[in-house]
């Protein structure tokens, strides 16, 4: 068994990001504006940032018809986060389901979010298999994973540039602890 792959969530996430990569454009743009629409009225009706925002803009969920329409919302920046982290977890979100995570701030400040604590990571790893599966790669397959993250072998209580994962067959390098040496 393995904590991602025999997830159900994933399994029909992955599964639909399999059927979805063969649509055609106008599928795709099809699937694009009807989510767009959907996510739009959601945040109108129940994040306080958003309904806010469109207020303010005299905006109705509906004037975002078209994906052109999307112009008509400014962009969400860091700082609008940063003031208003709070107000933009919608009313209808269990807060138990929510996880609170920074940035590592490489660009000055780091930038805290919410996200759902289950699926979030469950699509991204979707995503990633869906992608490493035009490759090639099977589940279960051998891959190395190279990033800033530091290793801690906690079995030994020191840090070190590599780790061996046994449950997902994988073997994760850390640049930040790498050198000639």
């Amino acid at each position: 068994p393995h904590h991602i792959w025999d997830d159900g969530y994933f399994r029909r996430y992955y599964e639909w990001l399999q059927e979805t990569q063969w649509w055609s454009s106008d599928q795709l743009e099809q699937y694009q504006l009807e989510q767009l629409q959907a996510l739009v009225r959601h945040a109108y009706e129940n994040v306080p940032y958003y309904r806010r925002l469109f207020d303010e803009l005299k905006l109705k969920p509906e004037d975002i018809a078209t994906l052109d329409d999307l112009q008509k919302i400014p962009l969400l920046t860091k700082e609008d986060v940063r003031n208003n982290v709070e107000d933009l977890i919608a009313r209808n979100i269990d807060r138990e389901r929510l996880l609170y995570e920074t940035t590592g701030g490489s660009t000055g400040e780091p930038l805290g979010v919410y996200h759902d604590k289950h699926t979030t990571d469950l699509r991204e790893w979707a995503f990633h298999f869906r992608q490493w599966n035009w490759a090639g790669y099977r589940f279960g397959d051998r891959y190395v994973i190279l990033r800033g993250d530091p290793i801690a072998r906690l079995e030994r209580d020191e840090r070190a540039c590599w780790d061996y994962n046994t449950g997902s067959n994988n073997l994760v390098l850390s640049s930040t602890d790498m050198s000639e040496e």
